[in-house]
């Protein structure tokens, strides 16, 4: 393999999210880029579907909202591969109820606010300590155009809006070991989730706004930004946001 990885051991990442969009696609990235890894997701029978390398890939499956299962999602990876350099979040979910505020369920809020922004702290949490001692480290966080301005759910848009704020305080009270860590704001990806957000808005298609790249990003686009930024080649960069919307937030 033709990989600035090759010549040492190969660095570990645990990948959330990972049976399908953008956490598959940053999944396959890294394992392309020499990269070993556990891919975690509720999913099982999408991870099972992934046809991932046994060698490389250790599955997990698991709701991570719970904050026992994301430490042993954690416990796994050091279990197998010894080491933990990576942590990519790119779990989420939304719901085509979660639409006017008025009409938002409760419980509704604290399951998507459960999924999308506790989960997201439990892992952070108990992935610190190793990345710490792997001596080489960086956490993505998935977030949403819809943290930046674009439109979204009461819920979904409150739990994207935090994990930006989640992201910025790890990347401030880490900086100095140094353990990297940023937010990636997707605009509109083709990937199941986004099929729920159309249902949501009563469309059966994208209708991309003037002014923004015409179609929607494809999950491997955005996967791209995710692994430049766990590399060596962004090891400058801490507590950033980076939109990935074609335009979508430009206004």
């Amino acid at each position: 393999m033709n990989s600035p990885l090759a010549a040492e051991a190969a660095p570990v990442a645990i990948v959330t999210g990972a049976a399908s969009g953008i956490g598959l696609a940053a999944a396959e990235l890294l394992v392309e880029r020499g990269w070993s890894l556990v891919a975690a997701d509720i999913d099982a029978a999408g991870l099972a579907a992934g046809g991932w390398p046994a060698a490389e890939v250790d599955t997990f499956v698991g709701d991570l909202a719970d904050s026992e299962v994301a430490r042993g999602l954690v416990r796994r990876t050091i279990g197998r591969f010894g080491r933990l350099d990576a942590l990519i979040n790119a779990h989420g979910v939304t719901r085509a109820d979660d639409n006017r505020i008025a009409d938002t369920a409760d419980d509704l809020f604290s399951l998507i606010l459960s999924v999308n922004l506790s989960s997201m702290f439990y892992t952070c949490k108990y992935a610190l300590p190793e990345i710490v001692r792997s001596g080489r480290g960086s956490i993505v966080n998935l977030s949403s155009a819809a943290a930046l301005g674009a439109p979204g759910g009461p819920a979904y848009t409150s739990s994207k809006n935090a994990i930006i704020g989640l992201t910025r305080v790890i990347a401030r009270q880490y900086a100095e070991v140094p353990v990297r860590c940023n937010a990636v704001c997707p605009g509109p990806t083709d990937t199941p989730m986004y099929a729920e957000t159309l249902r949501k808005w009563g469309l059966s298609e994208y209708a991309p706004p003037p002014g923004t790249i015409q179609r929607l990003a494809s999950p491997r686009e955005i996967a791209q930004v995710i692994a430049f930024l766990v590399s060596s080649e962004a090891s400058y960069v801490t507590g950033s946001t980076y939109a990935v919307d074609g335009g979508q937030t430009l206004y």
